[in-house]
């Protein structure tokens, strides 16, 4: 199930404007090829960005151009803990703004990756208020008048940022590897034993590694992994708190509970009484 918000709005021939608010993901958001511009804005959540083989790390405030004919897609480290805006445009559209700014085209689509820097503090606030409200519009006429306000924002944005901001820091390539091992559940239920084994790393190693680039422990990481999965049997409603704790790779039932609420704000039994509509 992927909770997905979308409205695509065709103005003319020359114009696709699909605006998605996507979150709460159990999947992914598949390997793609852009025809058209491509702006993400991940408002909450982190994970990797997979583009023409690279991959890149993304975070809350992650502000993301995609040209035409990149291949891409994005890989949470939590489906639970997600929101993220994305919006088409076309190649008219950009140039049209780029031409009123004085900003050459270079200076998007001439990076190796994709321009992909990030926005905090008062920044980060606006660019998320004007995406929920260009969101609220259901007419196409009144979210493309926003978007067309927006737009030249984000790129003045991109233009007064040094290009030593951009998050250009690959992911490396063993991590990524590793990544894909440990979201199977045979081995995040098993946990750091399999990691190490997995990696051959020793686990100063890799508590350096996960610090730098995801910003968490091993066993943090590990333990949303488990958090996910027991989301996911507590929704069914098939086993007991007690049988989730144990299936999900917890040994202790008061841990779980604790980990659990540190995650999601609320305890096991509430989340599966309330289901999606658990506010986290």
């Amino acid at each position: 199930m992927i909770a997905l918000e979308t409205s695509v709005d065709i103005v003319d021939d020359n114009l696709i404007f699909p605006f998605i608010k996507q979150y709460s993901m159990v999947e992914n958001i598949p390997l793609h090829t852009n025809i058209y511009y491509e702006m993400f804005f991940v408002r909450k959540g982190s994970g990797t960005h997979h583009i023409n083989g690279n991959s890149q790390l993304f975070e809350s405030g992650s502000f993301i151009f995609v040209p035409p004919n990149d291949t891409h897609e994005f890989k949470t480290l939590n489906y639970l803990d997600l929101e993220i805006f994305s919006i088409e445009f076309s190649k008219d559209e950009l140039l049209y703004t780029l031409d009123y700014l004085n900003i050459p085209i270079s200076r998007v689509t001439m990076p190796t990756l994709p321009v992909h820097y990030s926005l905090h503090g008062n920044s980060k606030t606006f660019i998320e208020h004007q995406l929920e409200f260009m969101h609220t519009k259901e007419n196409h006429e009144e979210r493309l008048q926003l978007f067309r306000v927006f737009l030249p924002v984000a790129l003045y944005l991109l233009q007064t940022l040094d290009i030593e901001t951009y998050k250009n820091d690959l992911f490396p390539k063993w991590l990524e590897n590793l990544d894909n091992e440990m979201s199977k559940r045979e081995n995040y239920i098993v946990g750091l034993p399999k990691m190490l084994e997995l990696s051959m790393y020793s686990q100063e190693h890799l508590n350096r590694v996960f610090k730098r680039y995801l910003k968490t422990t091993p066993t943090e990481y590990i333990n949303t992994k488990r958090l996910g999965y027991a989301s996911q049997l507590l929704l069914e409603h098939k086993y007991s708190t007690a049988d989730i704790c144990y299936m999900t790779g917890f040994n202790n039932l008061s841990h779980f509970y604790s980990v659990f609420k540190k995650q999601y704000k609320c305890t096991p039994n509430q989340f599966q009484k309330n289901g999606n509509n658990v506010h986290f």
